[in-house]
């Protein structure tokens, strides 16, 4: 299977184009929830002007679930997107959001990483302190069919919601760790329905504490199998619209949710490095206490991965390798997959056991592959973009059944 570069850019180019055409709305309309109508396009006093002039802008009142909400552009009163001033600012090779390549990527991602400053952090408990090598693996407790763990739809170009098909994981590991509930759960009814799955949607990227968002007002989880829950919009592209309408997919049976809050696995410290030693430590305690972990990772140049996805049988261990500017990487972008376990019985080939979103090919029948965990957790491009991010659940479940 063929990677292509677009696909791998929306992750991390979701928020840019988001912002754009956010601000760009609210520039027409008028003031909608906490956002007011200002006449420097501005969301919340940030300009876009300041991020076009300046890097590393503090906006400290920024939440990840502001930029998220401001994401949404169903809430504005929009007329054309593209008859504005703002068109002026910014290169834009295509009118269509799975096209756009802006001068505000780096910017606008280090306005989310300094937004998510604001999670809370996994604590590890004390008996999860000091766990000895071993092998470990949550995958005897979650139930896929890898060949249907896809979000491709078998398109070269296709949806760019790899984060919602990691956080669906991340919650339905829980709800089986904790209720003793196998089903596997709707990808379909998060895209559907998430900023009613349209213009910038699910398909264009996103973040661990939006997919938190969203199920803490939804108040419950679809299993697959319901009706039309199952995933159709593989080949839907950011900027389009959902190929199964909300409304299509039945509600009943459910799964009860009072809260979703999301976490972060500390791997390196807001001001400075953490050692990998402790890093690991983290991220080992989160999966011992049988929650999985969300692992979103940006890299300079995708090709290698690419040729190690693509022949390299599940046994192999990947192993990044990084430029110092992530900017001028020849192929850019993000991608986000869950962690299910680990092995460091050989000290000299440590590895996580992680589920990719991209089926089950003929070198990957499980959908997996196995990265170096000697990695170093606190990489930093000189942009100030974290290489490697780490997240989990912590879910609450309301009492009463449906």
């Amino acid at each position: 299977m063929r990677r292509v570069k677009n696909e791998i850019r929306i992750s991390m180019l979701a928020l840019c184009i988001a912002l754009t055409l956010c601000i760009t709305a609210i520039a027409e309309s008028d003031s909608v929830g906490n956002l007011s109508r200002e006449t420097d396009l501005s969301i919340k006093g940030l300009s876009l002007q300041d991020l076009l002039d300046a890097n590393h802008v503090n906006y400290t009142d920024l939440s990840p679930e502001d930029i998220a909400h401001a994401m949404d552009l169903s809430q504005y009163n929009i007329t054309d997107l593209f008859e504005t001033d703002f068109c002026s600012l910014v290169d834009l090779n295509q009118t269509d959001a799975n096209y756009l390549v802006m001068k505000l990527e780096p910017e606008v991602m280090l306005l989310e990483q300094q937004a998510e400053k604001k999670l809370k952090r996994t604590v590890l408990s004390p008996e999860l302190g000091s766990l000895p090598p071993q092998e470990f693996s949550l995958l005897d407790h979650f139930t896929y069919v890898p060949s249907l763990w896809d979000q491709t739809g078998h398109c070269e170009d296709h949806c760019g919601n790899c984060w919602s098909w990691a956080c669906t994981g991340a919650l339905q590991m829980d709800m089986a760790y904790r209720n003793n509930i196998s089903d596997m759960l709707s990808v379909q009814y998060f895209v559907s329905n998430y900023h009613n799955g349209t213009g910038i949607f699910a398909c264009c990227g996103g973040s661990p504490a939006w997919f938190a968002d969203f199920y803490t007002s939804k108040k419950m989880a679809i299993p697959w199998s319901n009706a039309n829950a199952s995933f159709k919009d593989g080949c839907t592209h950011c900027g389009e619209s959902t190929k199964v309408p909300a409304k299509s997919i039945a509600t009943v049976p459910n799964y009860p949710i009072e809260k979703v809050t999301a976490l972060v696995v500390p791997t390196h410290y807001d001001d400075g490095v953490m050692d990998n030693q402790t890093a690991i430590r983290n991220i080992k305690g989160v999966l011992a206490s049988h929650k999985a972990v969300i692992f979103n990772y940006a890299l300079d140049d995708w090709s290698p991965f690419m040729e190690f996805w693509n022949s390299e049988p599940e046994k192999a261990v990947w192993t990044p390798r990084r430029g110092s500017s992530y900017s001028d990487g020849p192929d850019n972008g993000a991608h986000t997959v869950l962690c299910l376990g680990y092995n460091d019985t050989d000290p000299n080939n440590r590895y996580w056991i992680l589920l990719n979103s991209w089926g089950a090919s003929n070198n990957r029948p499980h959908g997996l592959f196995r990265l170096n965990m000697d990695l170093n957790y606190s990489y930093v491009y000189e942009e100030g973009i974290n290489g490697y991010n780490w997240y989990a659940f912590d879910v609450k479940y309301q009492k009463e059944s449906r």
